[in-house]
């Protein structure tokens, strides 16, 4: 039983915070996105953190899950944590969300998981539109270079 699966048999759809983490992904392909089944739109990868580990460690996990790809985690783009949702079977959480700049082999083709549609290269001119809020306001940091964001 995975952290989130463990927590919601304690607490049902009451709301939680979540700590999640993700990688902004860029090389001379474009940036990394993938088409995510859990709300069926675009956006970073990354995922639920696992007790144990360190944002570091859980986003290289979660990039390898959900793309086969083996990433070197970077420089920490920042720490978003204003964010609520509710999912569709009435889950509620804040989200906090650690989002680091990646490096992948550029020659290395990502496979899609099957948490995702598609997984796609795109350039800063034709970013689709990211389906979390959360993800967009990393977009806006990472396509200036900044580090060290509090949101």
């Amino acid at each position: 039983m995975d952290y989130i699966q463990f927590i919601r048999s304690r607490v049902g759809n009451e709301k939680i915070f979540l700590n999640f983490a993700g990688l902004w992904i860029e090389n001379e392909n474009g940036v990394l996105l993938e088409r995510r089944k859990d709300n069926d739109a675009w956006g970073l990868i990354g995922g639920a953190m696992e007790l144990g580990e360190t944002a570091a460690v859980a986003a290289k996990r979660e990039c390898y899950e959900e793309t086969g790809l083996v990433v070197d985690v970077g420089d920490l783009i920042g720490v978003y944590t204003g964010y609520e949702r509710t999912l569709q079977n009435g889950d509620s959480f804040q989200a906090i969300a650690f989002c680091f700049y990646g490096a992948v082999d550029p020659r290395a083709i990502p496979k899609i998981s099957a948490e995702s549609f598609e997984i796609a290269y795109f350039p800063h001119s034709d970013l689709p539109v990211l389906g979390i809020e959360q993800h967009r306001d990393i977009a806006k940091d990472a396509l200036v270079g900044r580090v060290g964001v509090a949101r």
